[in-house]
């Protein structure tokens, strides 16, 4: 606590905990509203590159509701920071990795995709580390 003329103000210290916590609510939305987006494609309410869900080969079918559901699941689980929303986000992101990478020509090549999956697992182990490195118990 710090006293500056008789005005106490309190002073908190910047926790890695905290960090790690907000960035794993952060991406948790970012997943939430994205399975709230596959399903809105599912009820025919967004097209998928122009095409509706029912005019979809079955490959891409079998993809938007794969990922309506563990996109959900994921962000939920991420929002609540639990280790099964940890788990179900990189299950997520490495299926989103594979499908626009191994299969580009069904789902096609999704750099932005790929980058911000490959980017927001760099910052989450980054912030593991420094949780780790703050509070090793």
């Amino acid at each position: 606590m710090i006293d500056i003329e008789g005005l106490k103000v309190e002073t908190t210290r910047f926790s890695w905990r905290t960090a790690m916590t907000v960035y794993m609510r952060a991406v948790g939305l970012i997943w939430i509203f994205s399975g709230i987006a596959e399903w809105a494609r599912i009820i025919g309410m967004l097209e998928v590159r122009g095409v509706w869900f029912w005019d979809l080969g079955v490959e891409m079918q079998v993809a938007v509701v794969y990922f309506a559901v563990l996109s959900l699941v994921a962000g939920v689980g991420l929002w609540l920071t639990v280790s099964w929303g940890t788990v179900l986000w990189i299950l997520a992101a490495a299926s989103q990795i594979l499908c626009h990478t191994v299969f580009a020509d069904v789902f096609g090549s999704g750099y932005l995709v790929i980058g911000a999956n490959v980017l927001s697992m760099f910052v989450f182990i980054g912030l593991v580390v420094m949780v780790e490195r703050e509070d090793p118990s």
